[in-house]
């Protein structure tokens, strides 16, 4: 048997076909260990396969929040072991998954007095991570009343600051200029706010690395952060596919390939945005063929990229269309949105080439915007 332990979840496998402990044994362990979570497993082999069987107990409850049946084929254990492992974890952790729902579930269930810090800061996940603009508001909403019960919180004011610094990328900030501002101000103020656990370093080296772009244009100062984060949770795929683009934009291609080129890898069950990220790096590398080979199987291509691929390759009449239909839906788009976008001068001197020779405007009166 197998055991271990993080601060919230303790890992529990048994090599071979053995009778499955008791859920009372199994909650017993977690509370004798601290931890809200068991993740307990089998793996047997029958010929050629080895099965693998996962679930996660609710320690307080018992209750099974999540389970999987792995059925892989090979005989390099050591690999199958790692690719299992990946899929568990992104299944489990991040802000989207199984752990961080049912500490959503919780939060939700709790009156306003009672409300603790890590409270608000789900609460306002909640809403981020449906990426619309009116849940994005209502994220900011929640971060900024917790911000005024917690004047200390470093989290909440990390939550923020990403906020207002992806309202500007994403075209829903109505002040650009000032929200970057703010997002810069409350990143430089968490920075200032000791670490409480390894998650908190690794968030503020995440958000500090996008800030540092975004409010700055500071490559230099993005790449070391951005690296620092992956020091901190390498086999993490979520943080390495997102720190790649900024390595990209500041010039560093070939580690922001390898680094999405790995984090496929561990979850290649993950969202499309990781090929996504993987096309744009291409494209900055001066790999067209390669880019377009990501990029055109998404369900939601990067279209302007898509354009540029089109064009780069020969293909006019493909870039045309997809222009247009672009533009169609993004009336108000123009070079000046695109000029906004960090990038290391030379590339951005190359994208915008590029969509000036598509035909993207070069800016479009106030009142054609949306």
């Amino acid at each position: 048997m197998m055991l271990t332990t993080y601060p919230e979840i303790t890992v529990l496998s048994r090599a071979g076909r053995v009778a499955r402990d008791p859920a009372e044994r199994v909650e017993k362990l977690g509370r004798d260990l601290g931890v809200g979570y068991v993740l307990d497993g089998d793996v047997s082999r029958s010929a050629d396969k080895i099965h693998i069987t996962a679930q996660l107990i609710d320690v307080g409850t018992g209750h099974q929040l999540w389970a999987r049946r792995f059925d892989e084929q090979g005989d390099d254990l050591v690999a199958i072991q790692e690719q299992i492992a990946n899929r568990i974890y992104e299944s489990l952790v991040g802000s989207t998954g199984a752990i961080e729902t049912e500490e959503q579930r919780r939060a939700w269930q709790k009156s306003g007095p009672t409300l603790e810090e890590q409270d608000y800061l789900l609460r306002g996940q909640q809403f981020y991570f449906q990426f619309s603009q009116e849940a994005h508001a209502r994220a900011r909403e929640i971060w900024q009343a917790g911000l005024l019960k917690f004047p200390d919180s470093k989290r909440l004011r990390l939550s923020l600051a990403v906020n207002y610094r992806h309202g500007v990328e994403v075209g829903w900030s109505e002040h650009p200029d000032q929200d970057l501002e703010n997002a810069w101000r409350l990143g430089g103020e968490a920075s200032l706010i000791p670490d409480h656990s390894r998650s908190e370093r690794w968030l503020t080296h995440w958000v500090m690395a996008k800030l540092a772009q975004w409010c700055k244009e500071d490559f230099e100062r993005s790449v070391a952060e951005a690296r620092a984060a992956i020091k901190i949770v390498p086999y993490d795929a979520t943080s390495r596919a997102d720190l790649a683009e900024l390595m990209a934009n500041a010039g560093r291609s070939d580690d922001a390939i390898e680094w999405l080129q790995e984090a496929v890898q561990r979850d290649p069950e993950g969202p499309e945005w990781y090929r996504g990220n993987l096309a744009w790096a291409y494209y900055l590398a001066g790999r067209y063929e390669d880019a377009l080979a990501e990029l055109k199987p998404l369900r939601k291509p990067r279209r302007l990229l898509l354009a540029a691929l089109y064009s780069r390759l020969g293909r006019a009449d493909d870039a045309h269309a997809v222009l247009t239909e672009f533009l169609k839906d993004n009336p108000g788009h123009s070079l000046v949105d695109e000029a906004r976008w960090p990038l290391i001068a030379p590339a951005k001197r190359t994208w915008l080439r590029d969509l000036r020779g598509l035909g993207v405007p070069e800016e479009v009166p106030s009142n054609m915007r949306r």
